[in-house]
C-alpha cells in the first residue's frame, strides 16, 4: 500500500472513531444504532480534537488528541464486542503502522508510517 494511501485511511480512521466517540458519544450501542437506522444528536461541540503531522527522514507521524474520556485499548481488545462491531478500526491501523502508541488515558494516539 503507498504510504499517502496509508495516511489517508490513517486519517479517516482516527477522524471517524473521535467523531463517533467524542462528539457523538456512541459506544457500544454503535452496532444497534446502525442496525435501527437511528437519528443520532450531535452535540454541536465544534473543535473536538487536534491533529498533528510530523515528518523525520523515515517516517511520517500523526498525532491525534481529543476532548473525549478516552478508552482503555486493551480492554476494547480483549472483548466479544471486538470481532463483530468495536475495535476492527485499532486491528487495521496496528497492521499498516510501524508503530501506534495511545496515552494512558485513551484520547491520544501517535502512530508512525515508514516513508
Amino acid at each position: 500500500m503507498k504510504v499517502i494511501n496509508r495516511v489517508v485511511f490513517v486519517l479517516n480512521e482516527l477522524l471517524l472513531n473521535c467523531l463517533e466517540h467524542t462528539v457523538l458519544k456512541i459506544s457500544k450501542n454503535k452496532h444497534e444504532i446502525i442496525q435501527k437506522n437511528e437519528k443520532i444528536e450531535y452535540n454541536d461541540n465544534k473543535k473536538f480534537a487536534h491533529l498533528s503531522l510530523y515528518e523525520s527522514e523515515r517516517y511520517l507521524i500523526v498525532y491525534l488528541d481529543d476532548k473525549g474520556t478516552g478508552f482503555e485499548v486493551n480492554d476494547i481488545l480483549k472483548t466479544e464486542w471486538f470481532n463483530k462491531y468495536h475495535g476492527r478500526g485499532i486491528k487495521t491501523l496496528k497492521k499498516i503502522a510501524h508503530g501506534l502508541f495511545y496515552n494512558k488515558k485513551g484520547n491520544a494516539v501517535k502512530l508512525y508510517l515508514k516513508k
